[in-house]
């Protein structure tokens, strides 16, 4: 479509939107990532192989000013418990960086200079950003007043590998461009936090602790796959 365009392939600015999960389970003592580390998703992330094959094909389009941002976990005030949580390894390592940030960031690339394209970047929030899946989880719970996941969550309902999201160590290249490291993960509890209403926060505790229990049990897809046995 860009080419089909007047002068496009030379005129026209492609960014495009990659993924951490391109580059696959990176627990410690390998969770720190630069752009050119190998790419492997996890297995069966249809979604990662998408993300590389769309990157491979812009790379090689003959488009003269095309860009690829691999974006971390994007925090957003609408933050909830979902199935997929259970698909993390608590010790998972993750660069967070806000929606404000990031949708901040890919306005920004409307006023690069020439040597910011052509090129792949990772998208986080910097180390300012860097939080480890237990702790943000706790945090979470913290703010609804339930306290830790002690007592409503097993550390065995959450899965041990094939997962995604690290730690960046190059993240502050695209800052230098975009100057999207805004926020911190303090910000982003407290925009979760305001997003709750009163009444919800009083409902929540309110409900007997065994009640939250077996509702968060219930969507451990972990629990089923042992209990189906389900081995892929």
């Amino acid at each position: 479509a860009v080419k089909r365009e007047p002068d496009g392939a030379n005129r026209i600015k492609f960014t495009s939107i990659g993924s951490v999960a391109e580059i696959g389970d990176r627990l410690p003592p390998i969770h720190m990532v630069r752009v050119g580390d190998p790419l492997k998703p996890s297995v069966g992330d249809f979604y990662a192989t998408t993300k590389m094959a769309a990157e491979r094909a812009l790379i090689e389009s003959g488009l003269k000013r095309w860009v690829s941002i691999r974006q971390t976990y994007i925090a957003t005030a609408q933050a909830k418990m979902e199935p997929i949580m259970f698909h993390q390894p608590l010790n998972t390592h993750i660069e967070l960086v806000t929606g404000e940030d990031a949708g901040y960031g890919l306005v920004q690339t409307l006023e690069t200079p020439e040597d910011f394209w052509c090129r792949v970047y990772n998208m986080g929030g910097g180390p300012a950003c860097r939080v480890v899946f237990l702790d943000y989880v706790s945090n979470m719970l913290k703010m609804q007043g339930l306290g830790g996941i002690e007592g409503l969550m097993d550390v065995n309902w959450f899965a041990l590998r094939n997962f995604h999201c690290c730690w960046y160590d190059d993240s502050h290249v695209l800052n230098s461009y975009l100057g999207h490291w805004r926020h911190t993960p303090e910000d982003h509890y407290q925009d979760v936090l305001g997003a709750m209403s009163e009444s919800f926060k009083k409902k929540i505790q309110e409900l007997p602790r065994s009640a939250i229990r077996d509702f968060l049990k219930s969507m451990a897809e972990t629990l089923k796959w042992i209990e189906n046995n389900e081995t892929e």
